[in-house]
């Protein structure tokens, strides 16, 4: 079953999970359910480094959504 997050962040970026990419900031995009871990590739003018998140229980239109912060 698919789940779907959205990662927010100020700036067009791609989101990796795992070190594969996976989709681009401020997108809604589909995985599998689970745990993650999701950053945002180089350079790393983000805080925090990496998150990790449980997706679960959400819709195309209830996303999880993950936050990352400029610095």
């Amino acid at each position: 079953m698919f789940e779907y997050v959205r990662v927010i962040f100020e700036d067009q970026r791609d989101v990796f999970i795992a070190g594969k990419k996976m989709g681009r900031t401020n997108r809604k995009f589909r995985i599998g359910g689970g745990t993650y871990t999701f950053d945002l590739g180089e350079p790393k003018d983000y805080s925090p480094q990496r998150q990790k998140a449980l997706v679960e229980d959400t819709t195309e239109d209830t996303p999880l959504e993950v936050h990352f912060a400029k610095v």
